[in-house]
């Protein structure tokens, strides 16, 4: 049972409540129970921290910032399901697989990422029998074989393909963002050459 904020603070059961989220984080893959919960006792959990915040220590401040985070990515998945059914361009089905794996990188660990792998999964097989655009299909071809020899950046994590949405620039970003803020990295005239069809293979 929740307890009310100021009980909560005055009775110091704060480091039980976050171990309650630890457990729903963990354990629970149905993104409408994660999500139910999860703002339920954040909200008793802020209500807690405006009532006495001096019984806060600044793991719990680390950890509820990394839960609200994670509750506003399951919120988008949530979003993000509704629409799926409807998809019928390869170039948007490409789009919400690139949200999606981007969603999945913010809540690495929690039982949820499975749900929306199973998504990427699924919108992935879907690829092959939607309606593409000057080659698009081709395109993605070529961008996962050339992810498949990615850079890595400056902290060693792998790069990925990702575009500049004002400009339509490609270039490479980290795979780990928003959790590493390494530098992007310019798309190498090969490389682009590539994508673009221009040449047939990688060593060309």
């Amino acid at each position: 049972m929740l307890q009310t904020p100021v009980a909560m603070a005055n009775s110091l059961q704060i480091d039980g409540e976050i171990e309650q989220i630890h457990q729903l984080l963990e354990t629970v893959h149905a993104e409408q129970r994660v999500s139910s919960e999860l703002m339920e006792r954040l909200t008793v959990l802020r209500g807690a921290w405006r009532a006495d915040r001096s019984s806060f220590t600044s793991e719990h401040v680390a950890f509820l910032q990394r839960a609200r985070d994670i509750e506003q990515c399951v919120a988008r998945f949530i979003v993000l399901l509704d629409f799926l059914p409807e998809i019928e361009e390869a170039e948007e089905a490409s789009t919400i697989i690139e949200e999606l794996n981007d969603l999945r990188r913010i809540v690495k660990g929690c039982a949820v990422e499975k749900r929306m792998a199973k998504e990427v999964r699924g919108l992935g097989e879907r690829l092959p029998g939607l309606s593409v655009a000057n080659g698009e299909s081709v395109r993605l071809e070529r961008q996962r074989r050339l992810e498949r020899s990615a850079p890595t950046c400056s902290r060693g994590h792998a790069m990925e393909v990702r575009q500049n949405r004002q400009s339509g620039e490609l270039f490479w970003g980290c795979s780990r963002f928003p959790f590493c803020m390494a530098p992007a990295r310019e798309m190498s005239p090969r490389h682009q050459a590539f994508l673009d069809g221009e040449a047939a293979d990688l060593d060309e």
